[in-house]
């Protein structure tokens, strides 16, 4: 309905300064902005050319505003004055034609004083204040209050000075809502939760998405921005974050902080700090490593436009994959085959693709440690001394190298490569490698004494020996060869043969062969070894898989061995062995010789000596 005016005026019209009024504005259902308003009265007069409304109040539901209001009809300006307690959005609607989108719920106490004046495309105002609000409420969040002085024009809003708490958090900061831009700064101790509620922005919102809060979680942030209200996707966001007791990706941290500087097109976190959380993790339960771990890291930055991920300066004693799982869950996958007793020290640079963008991955991870790490060969973990090395990701190949580590008391190098195929493949040589340390882990009884040396290049795709294919060489130095679990079983068919369980083959120290593997199947036709008076040859076939052997040895006991012999010409002084079963425990039996390969001639025709020529006299 139309408000009902009542005036009651007196003065000389000819003198418009002697005019005085009595004014009274009443009206019900009236509406604002299409705000339905219950009542309406304006109590007043007309004096000195002014009006002044010393009584002003607007009711609807159990809200109302009262106020004071004077104005100048000669100059077509005035001040006011009004306290309200109507809903937040009823009031800004009341005071603005565009206001924004807050829909916080409750009743606020709000204090305003401002002024008014009329232009020809209307009235114009400035108001400022102050408001409060008790248990707002903005998208399934509940806080207990909400405060802030503000300051209007009608189509600019300016919060400062505000205060939101809820329980034990709270935000202060200041908000500039214009028509164009939201701009706004605040500090906050609020939870993950949130922010997650609350933010809309990608790829920004997606990120938060990936923390989780764990016990006496806490936030501290410092952060300013924009949002352009023209063009929504169009953000900026910068500021400086701390947090103890959160997860991100599933992993665990005790603390962390890192400054922000994101917008729709990168997300930038610099100068970063965290210490790790391993109570729970795998490997710390494993070999009851420590329960932390720390790094830092000068830059990581999300690109979206080329879905890259910028890794600089990544550095710290932290285990491998639970960094790795952070920005690139499938290497940290691959990571978790290297199993380090404890957190060796790490560095990180380079570029990762996401979203499937293979062809910008360029990261170059360099690892040492003094703890050892297990590496699982053949089905048999084994422990790495000491490991050092680099890892490349370069596009679809992983490259583990130069990687040096120690093995059975011994040092192994090599460069391990593995394709998204799965495929593994590697070169790897060793030294001075301890044959009863080694004998100890893959199982066997016997460990002789002796120290291996060799060399293997191989591929090896899928699980278990099966998928194994290589070649190489071994020697063994300093050891006794028929103490070896392989040979030790032949010890007593060679005595039995000779007749003598000291014929001098114990004195066999040094042993070499080169061998080939096919699908998990080792080969080899040139297994030599020899004492002062014997030569030893010898081919066989090894499945790595069900580790069983067949072996050929043949033994060259000429000499005083071969007199023995005699009846058995034309090959006098030469026997033949076979063994069969597993490879630690095989069964070796005498049988008759046969002619050997081409790779072990030396058997049948040893070289001669030769005598030395003397140097030709000058």
């Amino acid at each position: 309905t139309q408000p009902v005016v009542r005036i009651q005026a007196s003065g000389d019209f000819d003198d418009p300064a002697s005019m005085q009024a009595s004014i009274l504005v009443t009206g019900s259902s009236l509406e604002r902005n299409g705000l339905q308003l219950d009542s309406l009265l304006l109590e007043g007069e007309y004096r000195d050319q002014r009006v002044v409304f010393e009584r002003v109040e607007l009711r609807r539901g159990d809200g109302e505003l009262t106020g004071r209001l004077e104005f100048s009809p000669q100059q077509r300006r005035g001040s006011f004055e009004a306290r309200s307690s109507l809903e937040l959005m009823e009031f800004l609607r009341i005071l603005s034609d565009d206001p924004p989108d807050w829909d916080l719920g409750g009743s606020p106490r709000v204090d305003a004083r401002g002024t008014l004046w009329w232009e020809d495309e209307g009235w114009r105002y400035k108001v400022q204040g102050h408001a409060s609000l008790r248990e707002p409420r903005w998208r399934n969040h509940q806080a207990s209050r909400l405060s802030s002085d503000f300051s209007t024009d009608g189509s600019t809003l300016y919060l400062q000075d505000l205060q939101l708490e809820r329980g034990a958090h709270s935000l202060e900061g200041r908000i500039l809502l214009s028509p164009e831009a939201i701009r706004y700064s605040a500090t906050t101790n609020l939870p993950i939760p949130f922010w997650q509620q609350v933010i809309p922005f990608e790829p920004l919102r997606s990120v938060l998405h990936d923390f989780r809060e764990g016990d006496a979680s806490r936030i501290d942030a410092r952060f300013h921005g924009s949002n352009d209200r023209l063009d929504p996707g169009h953000w900026q966001f910068k500021g400086s974050v701390e947090g103890e007791n959160l997860s991100f990706r599933g992993v665990p941290a005790r603390r962390a902080r890192v400054d922000l500087d994101l917008n729709r097109d990168q997300l930038d976190f610099t100068k970063g700090e965290v210490l790790f959380d391993y109570r729970d993790y795998p490997l710390r339960r494993a070999f009851k490593g420590p329960l932390t771990g720390a790094g830092t890291m000068d830059r990581i930055r999300y690109d979206s436009k080329r879905s890259v991920v910028e890794i600089e300066g990544v550095s710290g004693t932290m285990w491998p994959a639970p960094i790795a799982r952070t920005f690139a869950p499938a290497i940290a996958d691959h990571l978790e085959s290297y199993r380090f007793h404890a957190p060796p020290k790490l560095t990180a640079n380079g570029t990762i693709g996401v979203k499937n963008r293979i062809g910008q991955q360029q990261l170059t991870v360099g690892f040492q440690s003094p703890s050892p790490a297990t590496y699982e060969f053949l089905g048999t973990p084994l422990r790495l001394q000491s490991p050092q090395g680099r890892f490349r990701l370069q596009d679809e190949l992983a490259v583990v190298g130069p990687l040096q580590f120690g093995l059975a008391g011994g040092l192994m190098r090599g460069t391990l490569k593995r394709q998204s195929s799965a495929t593994l493949t590697g070169e790897l040589d060793w030294t001075g490698v301890s044959l009863p340390e080694l004998s100890r882990s893959y199982g066997f009884d016997a460990q002789p004494p002796g120290q291996l040396t060799g060399r293997l290049e191989f591929s090896h795709r899928g699980e278990g020996a099966g998928g194994l294919n290589g070649e190489g060489l071994i020697a063994l130095e300093d050891g006794q060869l028929f103490s070896v679990p392989i040979f030790g079983p032949l010890s007593g068919a060679i005595s039995t043969v000779l007749d003598n369980r000291k014929a001098g083959f114990q004195e066999a120290t040094d042993a070499f062969c080169t061998y080939s593997i096919r699908n998990g199947i080792l080969s080899t036709d040139d297994f030599l070894t020899t004492t002062s008076s014997m030569i030893f040859t010898g081919d066989a076939r090894v499945d790595l898989g069900r580790r069983m052997m067949t072996m050929t040895m043949r033994m060259n006991a000429r000499g005083l061995f071969g007199v023995i012999t005699l009846p058995l010409r034309p090959f006098y002084g030469l026997f033949q062995f076979r063994g069969t079963g597993p490879i630690n425990a095989p069964v070796w039996k005498n049988v008759i010789f046969t002619s050997p390969p081409e790779s072990q001639r030396i058997l049948l025709d040893p070289p001669k000596a030769r005598a030395v020529q003397q140097p030709a006299r000058r």
